[in-house]
């Protein structure tokens, strides 16, 4: 079958699915219905059964009387919605992390033959849980990746326990979430230190790169005046100062999420590097498919949580990079990209962003490493509470020497194992993951 048909068998099912939605009646109470009529007409009166009119004059009664019981529980239920919906007040959770919304419903225990359902139809990616408890029925969620909302949409259900009769349909609410990407074994972070051009200098004489206080020995070509004449006395072997680079905390970092395929532990690693001080006191963050810049902890997290949502994921990886840096640089900045240890084009992207940022630095996140079948297995069964999409470790050696060898910095965090590990040991983290 080919895609397009395959579109259009997907789309034909949706529609026939709201069309039975539409319809309160079940396949099982069609089928008592008739059978009782049939039984009640035929043998009941047509052959003077009164086993069979009995049977399905009480067939006929009990469809009936669950049909009066889930249409009015059904029409009092939406007009306590209708009346009920208010704003809520803004939630901030957690991707991964089930939490309590506030929303509930009277049980209907008055009712014994009518049963109650619902379950959040948007977003998409959540998970709705009903319990019973206080003569009511509340609901627990879990969204299970990254996403900023303004309102959900519930789809409620409402049939009797013999499954004859069904009424569904939907209703919004306003209810604001920031979800913000799981942190995982993420609670420790030495991801980012920004480092540019200091302002302490260890004599009034020296220049901004510092004094000359490294010593190495001679090689052909260095400067005479820099010999340690006094040293090639007493050892008879000639060394040469070199200038020692002076540093310090930058004062203001350029922080951006690429959006891409697997990139949650890239946002949770901004999460945290932003939630620990780890980028300084002074930074801009940006993200794909987000116009907007933030130099706020609050706007930041709903930066990173709106860069889940659909519309920025249509955006391609790293696009608005470049004009993200040219936008936001001003003063003595540093560049710092949190992007998915993934193969694409958000690398090529990337680079061709930063190249006119020398040592920018590159933080690339993954959840777990790929290794065997039977190890990865039994990691995820004991000790982790992700799924780890497992990136393969020949894809993040390419990364990574691609990022290095283009003169950046470049950073590997295991959101999984809650891992840091700089260009130089990725080869023995591959092997110990």
């Amino acid at each position: 079958m080919s895609y397009h048909g395959l579109m259009d068998l997907v789309a034909w099912q949706i529609r026939l699915g709201r069309l039975l939605d539409r319809i309160p009646l079940t396949g099982r109470g069609f089928v008592t219905i008739l059978g009782s009529g049939l039984a009640t007409n035929r043998l009941g009166y047509g052959h003077l059964d009164l086993v069979a009119l009995t049977l399905g004059i009480a067939g006929l009664g009990l469809a009936s009387s669950a049909g009066l019981a889930v249409g009015g529980f059904a029409l009092w239920l939406r007009r306590r919605l209708r009346e009920s919906v208010a704003s809520t007040a803004p939630a901030r959770t957690e991707a991964g992390s089930p939490f309590e919304s506030g929303f509930g419903l009277p049980l209907p225990g008055w009712l014994p033959i009518i049963a109650l359902d619902w379950d959040w139809v948007l977003p998409s990616n959540s998970h709705c849980r009903l319990l019973v408890r206080d003569n009511g029925i509340f609901e627990t969620v879990r969204i299970d990746t990254r996403c900023e909302i303004q309102s959900v949409r519930r789809r409620f259900s409402v049939c009797d326990v013999f499954g004859m009769w069904r009424i569904t349909w939907t209703c919004n609410e306003r209810f604001p979430i920031t979800n913000l990407p799981g942190l995982g074994a993420l609670r420790r972070v030495g991801v980012v230190h920004s480092l540019s051009g200091g302002e302490d200098l260890p004599h009034p004489a020296g220049e901004p790169v510092g004094d000359r206080m490294e010593i190495r020995r001679y090689v052909p070509g260095d400067p005479v005046r820099h010999i340690l004449w006094k040293a090639f006395a007493r050892t008879r072997d000639l060394y040469v100062r070199t200038p020692e680079q002076s540093l310090a905390e930058s004062k203001r970092t350029l922080a951006y999420l690429v959006v891409g395929e697997r990139d949650e532990a890239a946002a949770a690693a901004l999460r945290l590097a932003l939630q620990s001080g780890a980028l300084g006191d002074d930074w801009t963050v940006g993200a794909d498919g987000i116009e907007d810049t933030a130099d706020e902890l609050s706007a930041a997290l709903s930066v990173i949580a709106r860069s889940g949502n659909p519309s920025a994921r249509k955006c391609s990886s790293a696009s608005g990079l470049e004009a993200f840096l040219r936008v936001a640089s001003r003063g003595s900045t540093r560049c710092v990209v949190f992007a998915p240890a993934a193969a694409g084009g958000w690398l090529d992207t990337a680079l061709a962003a930063v190249a006119a940022w020398p040592g920018a630095q590159f933080v690339i996140a993954a959840d777990g490493v790929a290794q065997g079948d039977a190890v990865a297995l039994w990691r995820r069964a004991l000790f982790t509470q992700f799924d780890p999409t497992g990136v393969d470790s020949a894809t993040l050696s390419a990364c990574a020497s691609r990022i290095a060898t283009a003169g950046h910095a470049v950073i590997f965090v295991d959101r999984v194992s809650g891992r840091i590990a700089g260009e130089d040991r990725l080869v023995s983290l591959r092997r110990s993951a």
